[in-house]
């Protein structure tokens, strides 16, 4: 495997300027890939389609969707039955049918409510390869890194030429790319 220093950049005029700046500085341009990385979910690696099912921070949130759904029902029930016995609604034989309706209606509510309550920002810490927390969309300079003096030269750079986000990653290099670039992959932060 090799060590692999990548930065995200915004404008292609920055990105430009780190590939002139790292030739420049001693790389190899066989040990510099650049590629876009399209925004998160675009990358159609799910059969269903974008990348997973869900990411790092909506990992929770199927449970508390349920769990919001049943607490729903339950409670939109509840009034409906309170409010037929109270009088504001009028008792009659389709009675059961506000219990039902009002019964959905809490449960579509709550289903809402507990999905949003578990959502969180997705970390590098809670990501996982089936819940990634992917990176954003943008220019990418990936570099092989070859001995260790070049990781900090390489960072050095990538960050004065306006780097985003910068990742230490191991991966296969050939051909002058990153051939095993997954956006799920865990990129440990630099």
């Amino acid at each position: 495997m090799a060590r692999i220093v990548a930065g995200l950049f915004e404008e292609t005029t920055k990105a430009d300027a780190a590939l002139q700046s790292l030739q420049g500085s001693g790389f190899q341009r066989s040990g510099i890939d650049s590629f876009y990385t399209p925004p998160p979910g675009q990358h159609g690696l799910h059969p269903l389609g974008g990348d997973v099912h869900s990411d790092a921070g909506a990992r929770k949130a199927g449970r508390g969707a349920t769990l919001g759904a049943v607490i729903g029902a339950a409670a939109g029930a509840a009034l409906a039955f309170v409010a037929i016995r109270t009088g504001i609604l009028p008792p009659s034989e389709f009675a059961w049918l506000a219990l039902v309706i009002a019964g959905g209606v809490g449960a579509y509510v709550g289903s809402f409510a507990g999905a949003m309550v578990k959502m969180r920002a997705g970390t590098a810490r809670n990501a996982t390869r089936e819940h990634p927390n992917e990176p954003p969309a943008g220019r990418m300079i990936a570099v092989l890194i070859e001995n260790p003096e070049m990781d900090a030269l390489a960072i050095e750079i990538l960050g004065h030429n306006g780097a985003r986000k910068m990742w230490r990653a191991e991966g296969t290099w050939g051909n002058g790319s990153w051939l095993d670039f997954d956006p799920r992959s865990r990129l440990v932060a630099v």
